[in-house]
């Protein structure tokens, strides 16, 4: 069984290698629609051979839509959705999903999972393999692996001083401790390009960018997206 996956111009071919049914990267070949993954826009188009029961009867079947999926929220800026389905996933099935990542959506998106899984906010329902994925890269502290960039959401956006009416996206913001915050004492901010105050970064972020701030190293970053939810991309500077 040969599946495919394709995301706008790029695909990556999986094959079930036998006996066992591992699936292994392959290279192209004819391959029917099984059809298309849609998440928050974005689309995953899905293809196996015709030679072979595919779909659901395939065994390797739920792994390819579980694969498709973690793409589509990744590209579509929403990693910690991605992060969770796969908290249950095994090592080879990750380490896969990892590479079908790389090759569709690039080194930096994988970076952009592989911290949420890492960072992830729900205690106990972390994937213990994620930092495998980082292959190379496990010595790095985490400010010197923001410096390449990190997908965050604001929340508390309530308490902030300006509404999503009032914001537009690429405009820059910048990241900063909040001492006097009462209620967290890791309270960490996000400041809008004029000084006010948007949101903040979650409770278990904010325990992890605290101390870097603390120490120095500047984050800054730009509003990703104001629709349904905010979103920054925030970066290290000085590390």
């Amino acid at each position: 069984m040969i599946y495919r996956l394709k995301f706008g111009k790029r695909e990556v071919y999986l094959k079930e290698a036998k006996p066992l049914g591992a699936l292994t990267f392959g290279r192209e070949e004819p391959v029917e629609e099984l059809g298309v993954l849609e998440v928050y826009g974005q689309k995953v188009e899905i293809g196996g051979t015709p030679r072979e029961p595919f779909g659901e009867s395939s065994r390797n079947y739920p792994l390819i839509v579980k694969a498709a999926q973690v793409v589509a929220l990744t590209a579509a800026g929403a990693p910690i959705e991605g992060a969770l389905e796969v908290k249950e996933t095994g090592r080879r099935e990750l380490l896969l999903i990892g590479e079908v990542l790389r090759e569709l959506l690039g080194e930096r998106a994988l970076l952009n999972f592989t911290l949420e899984g890492l960072l992830s906010t729900f205690e106990g329902e972390r994937n213990p393999h994620f930092k495998e994925l980082l292959k190379g890269r496990e010595e790095e502290t985490l400010g010197e692996l923001l410096r390449e960039g990190y997908l965050a959401r604001v929340v508390g956006i309530y308490f902030g001083e300006v509404g999503k009416e009032g914001i537009e996206e690429g405009a820059p913001v910048f990241v900063v401790r909040e001492h006097d915050n009462r209620a967290d004492p890791n309270a960490v901010k996000v400041l809008y390009k004029d000084g006010r105050k948007l949101g903040y970064l979650r409770r278990s972020l904010a325990k992890k960018f605290a101390p870097i701030i603390d120490e120095g190293i500047l984050l800054t970053g730009r509003l990703v997206r104001a629709e349904r939810e905010v979103v920054v991309e925030i970066k290290a500077v000085g590390t």
